[in-house]
Order: C-alpha cells, then structure tokens, then sequence
C-alpha cells in the first residue's frame, strides 16, 4: 500500500477497533450510541479532515525568521494551525465524538 492508501487502512482498522472494543465489553449502551453513532461519528471526522485540510492548503508556509514550529495538522479530531515552539494551542474537545464533554 501506499500514501493514502495506507492510511485509510489504518483509518478504516482504528473504527473498526473502537467500534469492536466499545460493542464487545458487554456493557449496556446508551440509547442512540450505537452503531450508527459511530458511523454518523466517522463521517463528521472525515468532513472535518477535509475542511482542514482545504484551509490548510490556504495558508502560506511560515516565515524561516520567526523560528522553529510545530506544523499544522489534523489529529484525527480537530484542526491545528502553525504553532511556535515553546508556546501551547488549545482547541476545545470536539462535541461529536462520543464520550467527550467539550465542556
């Protein structure tokens, strides 16, 4: 495999463990989380990689003169921006993964 290949394959296994791990522990589910949360779950994930990744593709490369940083990047749940080294970003929690209180 290769490129994006490759990680779509991890992508697809990654779903496919949380589904199985949150299914298989034999806890009762809460009403309206099961599988098709998950799936409505994944397509917000994969709209929001998308977006950010459009953005992205919009925002000049950083100046070499204002030092080291950290690259923009989508983490599998929110979209992060250039950021110089030695400072913090902050998003907040996303609201569609379930479990997560962006609170």
């Amino acid at each position: 495999m290769e490129g994006n290949e490759t990680e779509s394959a991890m992508e697809d296994w990654a779903w496919e463990e949380m589904s199985a791990s949150k299914h298989g522990n034999g806890s009762s589910e809460t009403p309206g989380r099961g599988w098709g949360s998950s799936l409505a779950q994944k397509d917000e994930t994969t709209r929001r990689k998308a977006a950010c990744e459009a953005l992205h593709a919009t925002l000049p490369t950083p100046d070499p003169s204002f030092g080291p940083y950290c690259p923009r990047t989508f983490d599998g749940w929110s979209c992060w921006n250039d950021t110089p080294a030695g400072t913090r970003a902050y998003v907040q929690c996303p609201d569609f993964v379930i479990g997560f209180d962006p609170q």
